[in-house]
């Protein structure tokens, strides 16, 4: 500190009131700055993760046309007709189905642990 100090407490001038706290707290600046930095990479990580998941769990759950992509045969989908109607094929989609079906999705997983209720 002393004459070297440029803040704008004193200016270099020891007598000053606050100017003594003052260059401590700045001094220790570069460090905090460092620290938040280094903190912020890491919460835009996280962030970048939690969207790329936020993408995955949409795209599992939205309907896909079947003129974009078809189920595999052996697949587990529930299916939307042309006239609004809903059907579940449980590893029965045929080729045909798509002159009746516009789009289809995934069933979900179903839960592994046994119900609760009585």
């Amino acid at each position: 500190m002393g004459s070297n100090c440029v803040c704008e407490y004193g200016s270099g001038r020891p007598g000053v009131s606050g100017h003594s706290d003052h260059c401590l707290k700045v001094q220790g600046y570069p460090a905090r700055i460092a620290e938040l930095e280094t903190e912020l990479k890491c919460v835009e990580a996280e962030l970048g993760a939690a969207k790329r998941l936020i993408t995955e769990l949409r795209d599992a759950q939205r309907w896909i046309p079947v003129c974009e992509k078809l189920p595999r045969p052996d697949d587990k989908v529930l299916a939307l007709d042309i006239t609004g109607g809903q059907s579940v094929f449980y590893g029965e989609w045929v080729a045909h189905n798509t002159e009746i079906y516009s789009h289809w999705m995934p069933l979900p997983i179903p839960p592994t642990e046994p119900s609760n209720e009585s």
